[in-house]
C-alpha cells in the first residue's frame, strides 16, 4: 500500500465513522495495519508534506505521529517509536476522541494497547518488553529504574480514562463513560506490568462512584475482565472471601466458548478456594487442564506435608509466572492443621504431647525440633486454625473437646 492510498483510506474511514478500520490503520505496528509497504519509503519530509495535504485537522497530526512511529520501529529506534506514538495518542484524545465521541472507541482501545506494547519494548527490551523485570514500587522509582516510557504511558492512559469517566453526558449511545471500564482494565494491566497493583485502588474508587451509570453501558467482556482484575487485586490484599465473590462472578458470566479466559480465571480461583479449604472436583480440573491442582488438594486434605512440599518445588516456576505462588504457599498452614487433625483421629485424644506431633512431622520428612514444633502450633492457634492452648512447661498441646470445636471450618476463620 502506497502512502497516498493509506492516507486516502484513513480519511474515508474517518468520514464514514468506521472506527474498526481506523483502529487497524492507526495500529502501533505497520504489519498489523496491512501497511508494511508504506514504511520502507517513508521519510520526515514526505510525512510533513503529505499528511496535512491529504488530511484535515487533528487526523493529520495523528496520522503523522503514527507514521513517524512506524518509521522509527523499522529502524530499530524503540524510544522514538514510543515517543511519536504517544504524541499521536495525545493528539487523538484532544482532537478526535473528545469532539467525535464513542464511535472512535475501537481506535482508542487499539492505540492504548499499542502504546503499552511500545512502552514495554522501549524500556525493557524484547518484542513485548519481556527480557527485563518490571520495577516493584511507585512511579518515581520506576522512572529511576529505566521505565520512563512506561510512566509516561501511565499518565496518557489515565488521561484517557478521566476524559471518559468525567463526561457529563449519561446517554448510553453518546457518552464517553461507555469507554471508562475498558480503559480501567487497561490501567489494571499496565499497573500489573509495573508491579504496582496498589495504584489500581484509585481507579476502582473512581469507577465505583459512577458504577450505576458505567455498568449498563459496558460490554459483557469488559464486565467479566473487570471482575477478574478486582478479584486479583483483592487476593493481593488478603481479602480472600471478597476475591472469591469477584472471581466466581467473572467465571459465571464468562462466555462458554472462551475456554482460555475461563482457565485464566480458574488459575486464580482454584488456589484461592484451596486456601479457603474448598476442594475442586477432578472433572473440572481435567476439563481445563488444571489436573495438577488435584494432587495439591489431596496433599492438603490428608495433611501430607512431604507431598505438598514436593509439589510446590515441581510447580514453583508455573505458580510464580501465574502470580499464585504466595497464595499456594499459604496453603502449607492448612496442611499442618490437617496433619494435627489426623494425629488426633489416630490417638483419640485432644491432649497431644509435642513429641508425638514432632514424630508425625519426622515421618513426613519434615525435621523440626520441639521448640520449632511449639512455634508452628502456636501459629496455628493464632490463626484460629486450631482451637486450644500450649503448655510450654509440660510440652503439651491441649485442644477443645470435640473435633468440630478443635478444628473449625477453614472458611469461617480464613
Amino acid at each position: 500500500m502506497s502512502l497516498e492510498r493509506y492516507l486516502k483510506t484513513l480519511n474515508t474511514a474517518f468520514r464514514s465513522h468506521d472506527g474498526s478500520t481506523m483502529a487497524r490503520l492507526l495500529s502501533a505496528s505497520a504489519a498489523d495495519s496491512s501497511s508494511s509497504g508504506v514504511v520502507a519509503y517513508l521519510d520526515e519530509r514526505e510525512i510533513e508534506k503529505e499528511c496535512p495535504r491529504r488530511l484535515k485537522g487533528a487526523l493529520a497530526t495523528v496520522a503523522a505521529g503514527v507514521l513517524r512511529s512506524w518509521h522509527a520501529s523499522h529502524e530499530g529506534r524503540a524510544d522514538d517509536a514510543h515517543k511519536h506514538y504517544i504524541a499521536a495518542l495525545e493528539s487523538f484524545l484532544d482532537g478526535i476522541y473528545v469532539p467525535e465521541g464513542i464511535w472512535v472507541a475501537p481506535c482508542l482501545y487499539g492505540m492504548v494497547a499499542g502504546v503499552r506494547k511500545l512502552a514495554k519494548k522501549a524500556d525493557w527490551g524484547g518484542p513485548d518488553g519481556r527480557k527485563a523485570a518490571a520495577p516493584s514500587y511507585g512511579e518515581a522509582e520506576a522512572e529511576e529504574e529505566g521505565s520512563k516510557s512506561m510512566v509516561l504511558t501511565t499518565h496518557t492512559i489515565m488521561r484517557a480514562f478521566r476524559l471518559s469517566i468525567n463526561d457529563r453526558s449519561n446517554d448510553p449511545i453518546t457518552s464517553r463513560k461507555a469507554c471508562a471500564l475498558h480503559l480501567a482494565i487497561d490501567m489494571f494491566k499496565h499497573y500489573g506490568d509495573l508491579k504496582n497493583l496498589r495504584m489500581c485502588n484509585n481507579i476502582r474508587g473512581v469507577l465505583e462512584q459512577h458504577w450505576t451509570v458505567v455498568e449498563p453501558m459496558s460490554s459483557r467482556a469488559d464486565w467479566v475482565s473487570y471482575r477478574y482484575y478486582v478479584g486479583v487485586l483483592k487476593i493481593s490484599e488478603d481479602k480472600y472471601k471478597d476475591a472469591e465473590v469477584d472471581l466466581e462472578a467473572a467465571l459465571r458470566h464468562c462466555h462458554n466458548k472462551a475456554r482460555g479466559n475461563k482457565r485464566r480465571i480458574l488459575n486464580k480461583l482454584v488456589p484461592l478456594r484451596l486456601r479457603l479449604g474448598l476442594y475442586p472436583t477432578l472433572d473440572l480440573l481435567v476439563k481445563y487442564d488444571l489436573a495438577h491442582f488435584h494432587d495439591f488438594a489431596v496433599a492438603i486434605r490428608t495433611g501430607d506435608v512431604r507431598s505438598f512440599n514436593e509439589l510446590m518445588t515441581q510447580w514453583e516456576r508455573v505458580f510464580i509466572s501465574k502470580g499464585t505462588y504466595l497464595l499456594m504457599e499459604k496453603c502449607l498452614m492448612l496442611v499442618y492443621r490437617n496433619l494435627v487433625k489426623k494425629i488426633v483421629v489416630v490417638t483419640q485424644t485432644f491432649k497431644l504431647p509435642l513429641r508425638v506431633v514432632q514424630f508425625a512431622f519426622q515421618r513426613m520428612e519434615h525435621e523440626r525440633d520441639v521448640d520449632e514444633i511449639e512455634c508452628l502450633l502456636a501459629n496455628l492457634i493464632f490463626r484460629n486454625l486450631v482451637k486450644g492452648y500450649l503448655s510450654h512447661k509440660a510440652k503439651f498441646l491441649v485442644m477443645a473437646s470435640t473435633t468440630e470445636k478443635a478444628f473449625p471450618k477453614i472458611r469461617l476463620v480464613a
